[in-house]
């Protein structure tokens, strides 16, 4: 091993002014010293990095050309964030590599490398000879890039500027140098999204899926455009083959839920609950987020009729919700609207008592039995609401309607109506509608 070939050689001179840092505290951080001191890398060039933190600060102060990084570095996500710091502290250089091992199943791992910019995924365990390969036509193609490489990241390297005309003058070029010109159309409608030139990026990442239907990159910037053209119904078409053909990074997740649910696509929400655990780790807001939409679906499957499947729905967004109170009044309230009686006891026996019996949820309990029982159940218990301070204008607005049904008397009608009026002066309309045309005497 210790023998390098001709080309081997030529190939470790090119590395000698290059600087490396390993981001990773596992043993296999070995592996790597050991294909470094192949190539006869001097020892003074490499960094190690034990923690996500150490290897930010050593991306800031030594600048590395070469990063490797463990995807356990950190907490999840820690490695590919490590990108993003490798890129800026190397601004003004074009030559930087970055290396994503992982010993997990690498096809979440490469759709996550492909939206960060990663060069390569190593996916362990790996052989010698494997991971020298992959290091060395990795290194060749960004020491010695084709035609069409370059011309890309020249045109990256104006996008990253902010020079947008200059960048898609170069991509276009990029384009006529490969026949499947992908990368070159992604990066072309990134330039146009920049400058708002909408219809000219939507043009781009066609051309570039009519080349490879299921490129990751155009697939997603198709994506971003016809979300912000609001085009909802062919933007949930893209966002379902880019589930079919890859793994959804977590940042996705919020706009394909958003998109199932507009689209009235209930079904793929539940699907996403198999993200759960991970975007709880990545993301607590995109957590809330699934379980609003969850909510939704269940409320889609009560209007249905389907019972278990709204009680699925509702078990599951309670599960991502984590404790949220405002995702568990809206399960609450949908169980008691829908009347689930035994649902709503098993669930309500969890809740704080001030969320069980906060005021939307009483409301709710007025509204259901409103449609079930006598109308002086519903004016026993809108009194009893209003006495404790739960004055909304459907409990007044029920408990005159209610009122009047019982053949209660004008003086009495009258004071209920100047009562709802003082609280909500606005809707005297709406109380006047309750009573009915000759609800009261106005005179």
């Amino acid at each position: 091993m210790d023998d390098l070939s001709k080309e081997e050689i030529e190939f470790s001179k090119s590395l000698q002014d290059l600087r490396f840092l390993i981001a990773d505290a596992s043993s296999g951080r070995r592996s790597i010293r050991k294909l470094l001191s192949h190539f006869r890398v001097k020892a003074n060039l490499i960094e190690v990095a034990d923690t996500a933190a150490d290897a930010v600060r050593l991306l800031q102060e030594k600048r590395p050309h070469i990063v490797f990084a463990d995807d356990s570095i950190g907490e999840d996500g820690a490695a590919l964030g490590l990108v993003e710091t490798h890129a800026r502290s190397l601004e003004s250089e074009r030559l930087r590599v970055f290396f994503l091992m992982t010993a997990r199943e690498s096809n979440a791992m490469v759709t996550g490398a492909a939206v960060e910019n990663v060069d390569s995924v190593l996916v362990k365990p790996y052989t010698f000879d494997v991971l020298s390969h992959q290091f060395h036509r990795v290194l060749t193609e960004k020491i010695n890039p084709t035609p069409y490489a370059d011309a890309v990241q020249a045109g990256k390297a104006l996008l990253e500027r902010g020079q947008y005309q200059e960048a898609i003058e170069a991509f276009r070029e990029a384009m006529r140098l490969d026949p499947r010109p992908a990368l070159a159309c992604s990066y072309l409608g990134a330039a146009f999204e920049a400058q708002g030139e909408m219809d000219q990026a939507e043009e781009a990442y066609l051309e570039g899926l009519a080349s490879n239907p299921v490129h990751f990159r155009c697939l997603g910037g198709l994506l971003d455009c016809l979300l912000r053209k609001n085009e909802i119904e062919r933007a949930y078409e893209v966002g379902r083959k880019i589930v079919e053909h890859h793994v959804v990074p977590m940042k996705r997740v919020p706009d394909m839920i958003r998109l199932s649910v507009l689209n009235h696509k209930f079904e793929d929400v539940l699907g996403f609950f198999g993200y759960s655990d991970a975007l709880a780790r990545a993301d607590k807001g995109a957590s809330i987020y699934l379980a609003a939409g969850l909510v939704v679906c269940g409320l889609y499957f009560l209007q249905r009729r389907d019972l278990p499947g709204a009680t699925d729905a509702f078990r599951k967004a309670d599960v991502v919700a984590q404790g949220n109170p405002k995702v568990q009044k809206r399960i609450l309230m949908a169980l008691v609207s829908a009347g689930l009686e035994g649902e709503v006891n098993s669930y309500a026996a969890k809740l704080p008592p001030e969320l069980k019996n906060c005021p939307e949820v009483r409301i709710a309990e007025l509204r259901r039995l409103a449609q079930n029982s006598s109308p002086a159940k519903v004016v026993e218990r809108a009194r009893e609401l209003v006495r404790n301070g739960i004055k909304d204008k459907e409990v007044y607005a029920l408990l005159l309607e209610k009122s009047k049904q019982i053949a209660l008397s004008d003086a009495l009608l009258e004071g209920l109506f100047q009562d709802a009026v003082r609280d909500f002066p606005q809707e005297r309309a709406y109380f006047e509608n309750a009573l009915g045309a000759s609800g009261r005497n106005k005179g």
